[in-house]
């Protein structure tokens, strides 16, 4: 579902581009050549613009949302975010999925792995980070695809829940969880039927594990769950108030354009590694993140 969400995003983006592109050709009195590559031009113009779109506008509403009115951030921020947003939809879009590579052969020890995505994402957005782990000699890597899209978080939860329990029983080693945005409250509360002994660890990367305020834009189920003080969010974080029973990384960004406060991006019981001038799936590809993802990984071992 995911990708096909993104395939359309993606399609619609191109349409306005080449339409924009071609009334320009059509409407401009010059030789054929200069008009061919001024339809181009432009039309790769605005097919960046609608790319950063989105960001410009998460950021003004990050601002907005806070009563301290936040600043905005740096060009390199925005055109960091932009990127990332254009290689996330062309990686999500994507038919089949780039084989994972394997850890070198030297280390026979089973070091077990699950990337868990966010909220309109699949599991294909974790290609940067599963050749990271596969060099530093982490095998196997499995990604989960939670569908539906927008079912209740618990429904996810067991999912992830059941992808554990199966990796444990293949490996015979402790799992280690690493979740973006969403996929962190999921990782969670997944441990409430996790069996005891199956986990290692938890690394989260950009989690509102406080809820984020701009999560009151859209009254779709698994966001109204990330609100702050929402009933499901109270209750994970009561439960879990003395502590997971498990390590606990979080990464987050004090420039993330989604998680409102930044701070949300933090827990009580969790070791916090805060990073700067990157937005949310800046995260996920900035070498930076990755480098402490894998660092978090080896206090495991």
């Amino acid at each position: 579902m995911a990708a096909l969400l993104w395939r359309a995003v993606l399609l619609c983006e191109l349409i306005c581009s080449a339409a924009v592109a071609t009334g320009l050709a059509t409407r401009w009195s010059a030789p054929s050549a200069l008009r061919a590559l001024g339809a181009l031009t432009t039309g790769a113009l605005v097919f960046v613009l609608l790319q950063g779109l989105p960001v410009v506008i998460s950021y003004a509403r990050r601002r907005w949302a806070t009563p301290t009115r936040l600043g905005i951030p740096g060009a390199g921020t925005l055109m960091r975010e932009s990127a990332a947003l254009l290689r996330a939809t062309l990686v999500m879009s994507q038919v089949r999925a780039t084989p994972t590579p394997r850890a070198a052969a030297a280390d026979a020890r089973a070091r077990p792995v699950i990337l868990v995505h966010g909220l309109f994402c699949n599991g294909r957005i974790w290609g940067t980070l599963e050749r990271r782990l596969a060099a530093a000699g982490f095998a196997p890597v499995r990604t989960v695809t939670l569908e539906p899209l927008l079912a209740d978080l618990d429904v996810h939860a067991r999912t992830l829940a059941r992808a554990l329990e199966a990796l444990y029983a293949e490996t015979g080693e402790r799992v280690t969880l690493v979740a973006h945005s969403m996929g962190g409250l999921i990782a969670r509360a997944a441990l409430r039927t996790v069996r005891p002994g199956r986990l290692r660890q938890i690394v989260t990367l950009g989690t509102p594990h406080h809820g984020t305020l701009l999560a009151r834009d859209l009254p779709l189920t698994p966001v109204c769950q990330m609100r702050p003080g929402s009933r499901w969010l109270e209750s994970l974080n009561f439960t879990q108030a003395d502590g997971l029973g498990v390590p606990l990384f979080c990464l987050y960004s004090t420039d993330d354009n989604l998680i409102v406060p930044a701070a949300s991006g933090t827990f009580a019981q969790a070791a916090a590694i805060r990073l700067r001038g990157l937005g949310h799936l800046s995260l996920l590809f900035c070498d930076d993140a990755l480098d402490a993802v894998i660092a978090a990984l080896h206090q495991s071992d």
